[in-house]
């Protein structure tokens, strides 16, 4: 089916609805590739309607040709009107353009143009913005003549087909299960964990849950224990228990302790890790093989970020959308070479009487769960994927709090390789030629869902404080059941997307805004993220009629020094509604914009950075992103003289190891968030010189930390600090000079109770659940 996609500036359209359904029945009729001559064909048929018409006005239409646009202009009166038109499209916009066709049909001069497709070029081109390149004397024309043009395009977009199965209810077992979960801190995984189990279990005599706290940290442990307890409250006839261990026993041996406990009663163990996501009904999933196959010992399912067994997610689409696709197939359970050991199901009778699940000589794990595979291979036995599943796997969990984690990788390879090396190789290459084959043959790129809400990003990278924001504010949307997508109209080339929940439809897989259509239909509302991206949602509104909202997180009129600041005001006197994260950016909206803003408080997430209550005292992290608008200079001032005083100094940041620094500042570079939430937690201070902030997040995830956030009096940050008594703003850089006398005289504040009255009003959860609200209220 083809949607005619129809962008009208104003009501003088020469197409009335007789024409544009015959165009809509002719190019159905064509297929796919569409020919030159169809096209030249189309070009005449619209050319005697718009003769017919008496319509003055030249008219450009657009159809997709292949990876390209085929550009038709029609002009009446003077061909000297259309060569101007199509010079502006086939010269200006649409580099190198080919002539197909012209000619002169009852006074309409028509002209066929075929190009490459820069569509995301034609709203800056239709808004006349000088700043494009068009000459002075041409924006008066182009807005003359440009803003009362049809703009048409076909796009073929095929439905997607959601599988029901995987979302039934979960299934009564047939033997007995237990469950296995180890866990060592990181709430913000292991909360999620169970929530999923919670509404994706059975209630039934025949399974148990045990959760084991491998002497965790003491906020973990308490808020472990809560969600067990709520875990367990829902359950009648399910067993759910909590152990804690008295010292960090690590990973393997808490593992070999779980199954120990289980194998007497259970007849299958399932090894859960806490850095997983899993969808509706996975349990009776990864049992069916056990029930098929006796010869099977051991099953793992298909994962985002899997290792061997890795899917990564089509653009589009979401980890729970990659599980409906392989929900929809029946399984055929081939070997795995090796199962993995984030969501691993044993068969325990395929156990000898003593054996442990994994041996001791891998430390603390990586290449336990192959060499687990290969003693079942050994024994007669089989590992199998689930390949009618799907989990998200984020990856190292606790591991990545390590500090030589890929020393440990490696010496774990060497020991597994000097056991198994000889059968690993014999086998490796076949079994890795049918899963890629298996793989490439269920999963194929197509037509993600439709969505309602539509996040536009100026690029993918993660790595950039305002693109992981929105991420993870999109992935919290959709945890919270509200359909929201992700477009980036560009692709960063160190973008990794692997790991994550959910992967935006960047660049790299569409040209330009007219695609977004064909992946994500007709969203009701859609968003733009920063002013580079307004222009693409103001054409988008004008394509479907939809909304276009602003989601503003810092103030984008000084950025750049300033050089779009009236552009920037522009966007959002156009938006039709505006989001921002803080309330020093909505005063900001309305004295330069004169609109009013929703606050969307976003935050950390307090299951993320949270206090140990073990901050050394005059330790400060220092944040170096090497731009002047961040504060590095001032960085550069500030450092000497904390040193002069006494106290340790940590530099971090992307770029911070390009600095010459006294060789008495610690330099970690770019950290992750695992990274910086230890860093934080053992840090009194965190030093943050940016001169402007719309929110100003790392100074909110110190605090939430324990580290006593001081920043310039820099808009966002320095405005949530002061109202909550939560921090210390330097009115100027003369206060740099007397820094450490600033930093004693603030040793009143209670930095975990002003953390505690930030983290009630502020955060990641707080944004989702006003933004439903804001939802909730346009309905």
């Amino acid at each position: 089916m083809y949607d005619l996609l129809l962008t009208q500036i104003d009501q003088r359209s020469f197409l009335t609805r007789a024409p544009i359904m015959a165009a809509k029945a002719f190019w159905a009729s064509m297929g796919e590739p569409f020919s030159l001559r169809a096209v030249s064909d189309f070009a005449v048929a619209v050319a005697r309607d718009y003769v017919a018409s008496g319509h003055s006005d030249p008219v450009a239409i657009q159809v997709p040709f292949g990876n390209a646009i085929v550009v038709v202009i029609l002009a009446r009166d003077t061909p000297a009107k259309a060569i101007r038109v199509t010079q502006s499209f086939g010269g200006l916009y649409y580099k190198p353009a080919e002539k197909l066709l012209h000619f002169d049909h009852g006074g309409a001069v028509v002209t066929t143009y075929i190009a490459e497709a820069p569509w995301e070029k034609l709203p800056s081109f239709i808004d006349c913005s000088p700043a494009i390149g068009v000459a002075n004397d041409g924006v008066s024309w182009t807005r003359e003549y440009l803003e009362t043009a049809l703009v048409s395009r076909l796009i073929p977009r095929e439905p997607y087909k959601k599988n029901r199965r995987t979302a039934s209810t979960a299934v009564g077992l047939k033997e007995r299960v237990t469950i296995g979960v180890p866990v060592y801190n990181s709430p913000h995984l292991f909360t999620k964990l169970i929530n999923d189990l919670n509404g994706s279990l059975p209630d039934d005599p025949l399974l148990e849950i045990c959760f084991v706290d491998d002497c965790g940290d003491s906020f973990s442990a308490t808020t472990l224990r809560e969600a067990v307890g709520k875990l367990r409250g829902n359950f009648q006839s399910t067993g759910v228990t909590i152990s804690r261990n008295p010292e960090n026993k690590g990973f393997i041996t808490t593992c070999n302790e779980l199954f120990a406990k289980a194998r007497t009663d259970a007849s299958i163990f399932v090894l859960l890790t806490t850095d997983i996501r899993l969808p509706p009904n996975w349990l009776d999933r990864v049992l069916e093989p056990f029930r098929r196959h006796k010869e099977v010992a051991i099953a793992t399912p298909w994962a985002v970020n899997g290792a061997n067994l890795a899917v990564e997610n089509l653009p589009g689409f979401s980890w729970r959308e990659m599980d409906e696709i392989a929900g929809q197939h029946a399984p055929r359970y081939l070997d795995a070479e090796t199962t993995v050991g984030y969501c691993m199901a044993v068969r325990s009778e395929a156990m000898g009487a003593n054996e442990s699940l994994f041996s001791l000589v891998f430390e603390n794990g990586y290449g336990d769960d192959s060499d687990l595979y290969y003693r079942m291979v050994m024994k007669g036995y089989r590992g199998v994927v689930v390949d009618n599943m799907v989990i998200y796997h984020q990856g190292g969990g606790s591991f990545n709090l390590l500090d030589n984690v890929e020393a440990l990788r490696s010496d774990n390879f060497k020991t597994f390789s000097s056991i198994w090396m000889p059968i690993y190789q014999a086998r490796i290459h076949a079994a890795a030629a049918k899963l890629n084959s298996l793989k490439s043959s269920r999963f194929v790129p197509g037509t993600p869902p439709e969505c309602d809400i539509l996040f536009v990003l100026p690029l993918d990278y993660r790595k950039a404080g305002g693109v992981e924001a929105v991420f993870k504010f999109v992935e919290g949307l959709q945890d919270r059941g509200i359909n929201a997508r992700i477009y980036s109209i560009r692709h960063h080339e160190d973008a990794d997307t692997v790991q994550y929940e959910y992967r935006a439809v960047s660049a790299r897989e569409m040209e330009g805004v007219g695609e977004v259509l064909r992946y994500f239909g007709r969203p009701s509302i859609v968003v733009a993220t920063s002013h580079d991206t307004a222009p693409y949602v103001q054409a988008l509104r004008q394509m479907l009629g939809c909304q276009a909202w602003h989601f503003v997180q810092g103030p984008e009129m000084a950025f750049s020094s300033g050089a779009f600041s009236s552009r920037v005001v522009r966007d959002l006197q156009k938006a039709d509604r505006i989001l921002c994260v803080s309330d020093y950016l909505a005063e900001l909206i309305s004295a330069v914009a004169q609109r009013e803003a929703d606050v969307i408080p976003y935050g950390p997430d307090p299951n993320e950075f949270y206090p140990l209550g073990k901050n050394s005292e005059k330790t400060i992290a220092v944040h170096f992103a090497g731009r002047a608008d961040k504060g590095s200079d001032l960085a550069g001032i500030a450092v000497p003289i904390l040193l002069n005083h006494g106290y340790a100094v940590e530099a971090f940041g992307e770029v911070s190891s390009y600095f010459e620094y006294d060789p008495r500042v610690v330099q970690h570079g770019f950290a992750n968030a695992g990274k910086l939430r230890k860093l934080f937690q053992r840090c009194s201070h965190y030093l943050d010189l940016s001169r402007y902030e719309g929110l100003g997040l790392l100074g909110l995830e110190a605090l939430s930390c324990g580290a006593l956030p001081i920043t310039m009096a820099n808009g966002g940050t320095a405005e949530i600090l002061e109202r909550f008594d939560a921090g210390v703003v330097l009115r100027g850089i003369a206060d740099l000079h007397r820094l450490p006398e600033i930093i004693e005289a603030a040793e009143s504040i209670d930095v975990l109770a002003a953390a505690a009255r930030v983290r009630a009003s502020v955060g990641l959860q707080n944004a989702v659940d006003r933004f439903a609200a804001v939802l909730e209220d346009e309905q």
